[in-house]
C-alpha cells in the first residue's frame, strides 16, 4: 500500500467513529442546524476522499496531499479530546456524587446530562455552554478543512514546485565498537585465517594501482561481525603487511566531516586538529596516506541503502591512495548493498559458529567470575548450560549478554528460569531478560502520579513493566477501557471504582514471558463498574463495598466467575440483591462456601443463599463448594432450567447423600466432579454425553454388582489374612513405608466415615492408624499393629459392601475418556463392569495418581 493509500486508510479508521459519535450527540450537544452540516459531511463530502487514492498516485504533489490528509486526521482527533473533555467532566462529577455545574441538573443520570437539550441554533452562541461553544468552534474547523474535499482534482492540478521534504529519518544511538579485540574469541580461527588471506593477498586488478580494494562481512546484528574484525585488525600478520590501520565505525549514518577527522587520528594515533573547511581535512588525510605503502581501514557497521547519495561516500573515500598496490578497506554491514567506491571484490557471509565452540562462548560468561566450589552444582549448571545454548540460537550477542547475567547468579532455579525464555536467540528479548533480573532496588517500580492527567486514555497495558504501586489519579482516567497488570501489583487505588467505562480489567503473571491470567486485588466498591466484561474472582465480605449486591448491575460480565467466602451472606435477601440470574453473558460460575469450622454441621442458610444465587439459564459449567445443606435449591430441582449445562460439579459438601434427583438436569454434561462428598451414598444414571469422571473422597459409594452379592462367600474370596499381612509386610520393607503412609491418609479419612456402619470394635483399629500417621515410627510393632488393624477395618468394610440389600454398579457411557476415582470402594466385578465397554477410554487415575494410560 502506498503512502497516499495508508494515509487516507489513516484517516478512515479516525473519521468512522468520531463522526458516528458527533452524529448521535449533535442535536442534543451542539443544536439542530450542526447536526444537519455534519450529516451533510457525512453523506457528501465524506465519500469524495476516495477520489484521492486514484488521482493521488499520479500527481507529482503527493507529499503536500499526505500532509493535507495528517492534518484532518489530526482535527478529527482535536474534535473527539473536546467530546471527551466535555464527558470526562461529566463523569467526574458523577464520581464525587455532587450536582453537575454544567448543567444544574443532579447527576444521578449520566445520560441524562448528555442528551439534555441545549440551543436550537448554533449562531445563538450567547445560549450554548462554554464547553460546548469549544466543541462548535473545534467542528466549524473541521468543516472548513473537509470542504476542501470538493476541490480535490483541482488540488490535484496545481504547478510542479510545490514539492516538501520528509523529515529527517530519526537515528538511534549506537555504542561503537572499537578496534581492541576481547581477551578471547571462540570458533572463528578458520574466518580469521581466510579474511587475512584476502587481504594480504595482491589480486592482479590492482597489482599495478596505488588504489585499494574492498572485502565486506555480512551478518545479522549480534552475529559477532565486529568482533571478527578485531581479531583480524589485531593479528600480526595484519600488523606486519599494513603500515598503516585505521579503524572507524560509522554507526549507521555517515557524516563525511567528522568520519574524515576519525580516520586521521586513527591513522596517526593523534588528534586532529579543529578543522571545519573539509577540503583541508582531505588534503591532510591525502598527504598521510601517500606516504604509506600499504593501509587497511576498517568501516565498522556500515549502513547503506540504494537512495542513499553515493557522492558522500565518494567524498569520504577519495583520499584514499597508497605508494604500493594491496591496501585495502575492510566493511561489515547487515546488508550485502555497497557504494561503488568501496571497491568491493570479495563478500564473505559470515555463517553460525560451530555447536561446540558456541557452548564455549556461552560458559566463557556464564561460569566466568567466582568459581564453583561445590561439583554436583557444577554439573548441573553444565546440563542447563547446554540446553540453554541451543536456545540462544547461536548468537554470540545474546551468549554474552545471557551468560553475563547468569554468572552473577550461579543457582539452579535462576538459570532454569532463563531456559523457559523464549525467543532467547533475540539479543533484546535476552537483555530485558537481564534487566528484570536486576536489583528491584534499580528498577522503576511506580507508576507516576501525571497519569491522572491523561484525560483521553482509554488503553494501559502494564504487564511487561517493573511497576508495583499505582497512584490513586488512576482513579480519575475516566475514559479508561482497558487496564491490564503484572503480577506485581498487589494492591489497587481506591477510586478505580470510578471507571464506569472500565470493560477490562486483567491481570497476568509474567515473569516467564509465558503469560497466565492471574486474580487482580479486590476492589472496593466494584459494583460501579458497571461495563466490566470479565471478573474472575469475587470474595464476599462483611465490610461496605465488598458486600454479594455489588455484582447486582455488573450484567456484562461473561467467562468464568468465582464468587467466594459466602459464609459472609447473612440473608437470602441479600443473595437474591446479586442477580446473578440477569448475568446471560457468563459460561461458568464457581460458589465457595470457605468456613473451616464445623464441616460436618448442617447450616439451613447456605440453602437460602444458593436458592439466591440461581445462575442464568445459558450457563455452561456450575462448581458449588463447602455447601452445607442436605437440600438442593429449586432450581437444581428443575431438570430443564438450564438450556445447556456441560459441566456440573460438588466439592466439599459435608451433607448432601446424593446428586440432584431429575437426571434431566445433566443431559448435556459432559464433565462430572465429585470431590470430597463424605455422605454422597447414590449415583444417578450417567448422562450419555459424559467424557470425564471424577469421583474423589466418597467412601460411602460402594460399587458392587449384583451377581457379586449373590455370589459372595467371605471365606472363598477373601485372600487369608496371614497371607495378605506377609504381603504387606514385605512392600512396607522395599517401599520404605512411603506406599504406606499414602495409602493410610487415603484410608484414615474414608474409614472415618465407615466407623458407623461397622460398629464400635473398629474404632480402635481406626486409632490405631491415626496414631501411626501423627508419631510416623519404624519400628517393628508399629509395623504390625498398623497392619493388623488395617486388615481389620478392611474385612469390616468387605461385611459392609456385600451386605447391602442391592448392589450399586458404575456404568459409565462408551464414550468416556477420563476416569478418576479415589476413596470410594469399587468391587472388581464393579471395575470389570465400569470398564468393559469403555473403547474411547484413554486416562484412568487411582488414589490421585496416574495409574495408566489406555491406548
Amino acid at each position: 500500500m502506498t503512502e497516499v493509500a495508508l494515509a487516507v486508510a489513516g484517516l478512515r479508521l479516525v473519521v468512522s467513529p468520531v463522526l458516528k459519535r458527533l452524529l448521535a450527540d449533535a442535536s442534543t450537544y451542539l443544536g439542530v442546524d450542526m447536526a444537519s452540516e455534519l450529516h451533510e459531511l457525512e453523506t457528501t463530502i465524506m465519500p469524495q476522499i476516495d477520489l484521492v487514492i486514484e488521482a493521488g498516485e499520479k500527481s507529482p504533489h503527493k507529499a503536500k496531499l499526505v500532509a493535507w490528509l495528517r492534518q484532518l486526521k489530526e482535527a478529527f482527533y482535536n474534535a473527539e479530546d473536546l467530546l471527551d473533555k466535555h464527558e470526562y467532566n461529566l463523569l467526574k462529577h458523577k464520581a464525587k456524587g455532587g450536582k453537575d455545574s454544567l448543567l444544574g441538573v443532579d447527576v444521578s443520570s449520566i445520560k441524562a446530562k448528555i442528551l439534555k437539550p441545549l440551543c436550537a441554533a448554533t449562531s445563538r452562541a450567547s445560549n450554548v455552554l462554554p464547553g460546548n461553544r469549544k466543541i462548535i468552534q473545534q467542528l466549524n474547523e473541521l468543516k472548513t478543512m473537509l470542504a476542501k474535499a470538493k476541490d480535490f482534482r483541482e488540488f490535484l492540478g496545481l504547478p510542479a514546485g510545490c514539492s516538501t521534504e520528509s523529515p529527517a529519518r530519526a537515528t538511534s544511538i549506537v555504542l561503537p565498537a572499537t578496534s581492541l579485540a576481547p581477551p578471547r574469541v571462540f570458533g572463528r580461527d578458520g574466518d580469521r585465517d581466510r579474511i587475512i588471506n584476502l587481504l594480504t593477498k595482491s589480486s592482479p586488478a590492482e597489482a599495478d594501482s596505488a588504489r585499494y580494494s574492498g572485502l565486506a562481512i555480512i551478518a545479522h546484528g549480534g552475529a559477532g561481525k565486529s568482533t571478527l574484525a578485531q581479531y583480524v585488525y589485531n593479528d600480526n600478520r595484519v600488523k606486519e603487511h599494513f603500515d598503516v590501520r585505521m579503524w572507524v565505525c560509522i554507526s549507521r549514518k555517515l557524516d563525511v566531516h567528522r568520519h574524515t577527522r576519525e580516520i586521521i587520528e586513527s591513522a596517526t594515533n593523534g588528534d586532529c586538529p579543529h578543522v571545519d573547511n573539509i577540503d583541508t581535512l582531505q588534503c591532510k588525510l591525502w598527504n598521510i596516506l601517500q606516504n604509506s605503502k600499504r593501509f587497511l581501514l576498517v568501516l565498522d557497521d556500515v549502513w547503506f541503502e540504494e537512495s542513499s547519495n553515493e557522492t558522500a561516500w565518494d567524498l569520504l573515500l577519495a583520499p584514499l591512495v597508497s605508494q604500493q598496490a594491496g591496501s585495502k578497506v575492510l566493511v561489515t554491514s547487515r546488508r550485502g548493498t555497497f557504494p561503488f567506491a568501496f571497491h568491493c571484490e570479495e563478500v564473505i557471509l559470515l555463517k553460525s559458529m560451530e555447536d561446540i565452540a558456541f557452548l564455549a562462548l556461552f560458559k566463557h560468561y556464564a561460569f566466568s567470575g567466582e568459581e564453583i566450589s561445590d561439583q554436583w552444582l557444577r554439573i548441573k549448571l553444565e546440563e542447563i548450560a547446554q540446553n540453554i545454548a541451543k536456545k540462544i540460537g547461536h548468537s554470540p550477542l545474546a551468549a554474552k549478554v545471557l551468560g553475563s547475567q547468569l554468572s552473577r547468579k550461579k543457582d539452579v532455579t535462576t538459570w532454569k528460569d532463563a531456559l523457559r525464555v523464549n525467543n532467547l536467540s533475540e539479543p533484546m528479548r535476552a537483555l530485558l531478560w537481564s534487566y528484570e533480573k536486576l536489583d528491584p532496588r534499580l528498577q522503576r517500580s511506580k507508576l507516576p502520579k501525571s497519569v491522572g492527567q491523561l484525560k483521553h486514555l482509554r488503553y494501559l497495558n502494564l504487564i511487561k513493566t517493573l511497576i508495583s504501586k499505582l497512584p490513586e489519579s488512576l482513579g480519575t482516567l475516566y475514559h479508561l477501557e482497558l487496564l491490564q497488570l503484572n503480577h506485581k501489583v498487589n494492591s489497587l487505588p481506591n477510586k478505580l471504582c470510578n471507571l464506569s467505562k472500565l470493560r477490562h480489567l486483567e491481570g497476568y503473571d509474567d515473569r516467564i514471558y509465558e503469560m497466565h491470567e492471574r486474580n487482580i486485588p479486590q476492589i472496593s466498591s466494584i459494583g460501579k463498574l458497571t461495563s466490566l466484561q470479565k471478573l474472575n474472582y469475587f470474595s464476599v465480605q462483611k465490610m461496605k463495598g465488598y458486600e454479594l449486591c455489588q455484582l447486582r448491575d455488573m450484567n456484562e460480565l461473561g467467562g468464568s466467575l468465582m464468587v467466594t467466602n459466602l459464609e459472609n451472606a447473612t440473608r437470602k435477601d441479600k443473595a437474591l440483591e446479586s442477580k446473578i440470574h440477569q448475568k446471560n453473558h457468563l459460561k461458568e460460575l464457581h460458589l465457595v462456601w470457605s468456613s473451616e469450622n464445623d464441616m460436618d454441621a448442617v447450616d439451613i442458610l447456605h440453602l437460602e443463599i444458593l436458592e439466591g444465587l440461581k445462575p442464568p439459564p445459558q450457563l455452561k459449567g456450575l462448581t458449588i463448594e463447602g455447601y452445607k445443606s442436605a437440600t438442593y435449591p429449586n432450581w437444581l430441582l428443575e431438570g430443564s432450567y438450564f438450556e445447556n449445562l456441560e459441566s456440573f460439579g460438588l466439592v466439599n459438601c459435608c451433607v448432601l447423600e446424593g446428586l440432584p434427583p431429575d437426571t434431566e438436569l445433566f443431559r448435556d454434561c459432559s464433565r462430572l466432579l465429585l470431590d470430597n462428598l463424605p455422605n454422597l451414598k447414590t449415583m444417578p444414571c450417567l448422562p450419555a454425553v459424559l467424557t470425564h469422571l471424577s469421583i474423589r473422597g466418597c467412601p460411602l459409594l460402594m460399587f458392587v454388582t449384583n451377581d457379586e452379592m449373590e455370589q459372595h462367600d467371605q471365606s472363598e474370596n477373601m485372600m487369608g489374612k496371614e497371607q495378605l499381612a506377609s504381603q504387606l509386610a514385605l512392600i512396607w520393607e522395599v517401599d520404605s513405608r512411603s506406599f504406606f503412609k499414602t495409602a493410610l491418609n487415603v484410608e484414615h479419612s474414608s474409614l472415618k466415615q465407615l466407623i458407623p456402619l461397622m460398629g464400635d470394635d473398629v474404632s480402635k483399629h481406626h486409632q490405631t492408624i491415626e496414631r501411626a500417621l501423627e508419631e510416623e515410627r519404624d519400628g517393628v510393632l508399629m509395623k504390625e499393629n498398623v497392619i493388623k488393624a488395617w486388615l481389620c477395618c478392611h474385612e469390616q468394610r468387605i461385611r459392609v459392601i456385600y451386605g447391602r440389600s442391592m448392589g450399586l454398579p458404575l456404568i459409565p457411557p462408551s464414550g468416556l475418556c477420563e476416569l478418576y476415582l479415589s476413596s470410594c470402594s469399587l468391587t472388581d466385578g464393579a471395575l470389570s463392569v465400569c470398564l468393559g465397554d469403555l473403547s474411547s477410554l484413554r486416562r484412568v487415575g487411582t488414589w490421585s495418581r496416574l495409574y495408566g494410560i489406555i491406548p
